[in-house]
């Protein structure tokens, strides 16, 4: 009888360890990657070709507008569930630079120096808060938690 409570419980046991471990899951990144290097070599008045040169073929070229120019990155840490996210607008008259969008400005480019993270990871992040998603027990044992205070 107890080898049998013993043989049931290694048993439950052994299933609901598998269930607790989560498979490795690869780090999401898209887009084009702006250092602050590459922005620092950006001046007011450069060409549409030397622009593409320095930062890359644009994300997103406008059909309705196309003196502007949308570059866009994310990186997506899968343990941390963390999402950074950076867009850089280029704006062009008359096919030379005149406006940036997003994250950095023309202003800002005169002041860039190299940051820690860009150091470790290639640019200046501006992270967008991220709502952490819930699981159905972690839900659950906030709405016991908020009863109790």
């Amino acid at each position: 009888m107890t080898n049998r409570i013993v043989l049931s419980a290694f048993i439950a046991l052994t299933l609901s360890l598998g269930a607790c471990i989560r498979p490795y899951q690869q780090d999401i990144q898209q887009g084009n990657l702006i250092t602050n290097d590459d922005l620092s070599r950006i001046k007011l008045g450069m060409s549409q070709r030397e622009v593409e040169f320095l930062l890359g073929t644009p994300m997103v070229a406008d059909p309705f507008h196309k003196d502007r120019w949308d570059y866009f990155y994310s990186y997506k840490n899968q343990k941390t569930r963390e999402t950074e996210v950076r867009q850089l607008s280029v704006i062009f008259n008359l096919g030379e630079l005149s406006e940036l969008r997003g994250y950095v400005s023309l202003d800002d480019l005169e002041n860039l120096e190299p940051s820690e993270e860009d150091l470790h990871v290639g640019g200046t992040v501006v992270t967008r808060p991220t709502q952490r998603k819930y699981g159905l027990f972690e839900r659950a044992a906030e709405a016991f938690r908020s009863d109790e205070e």
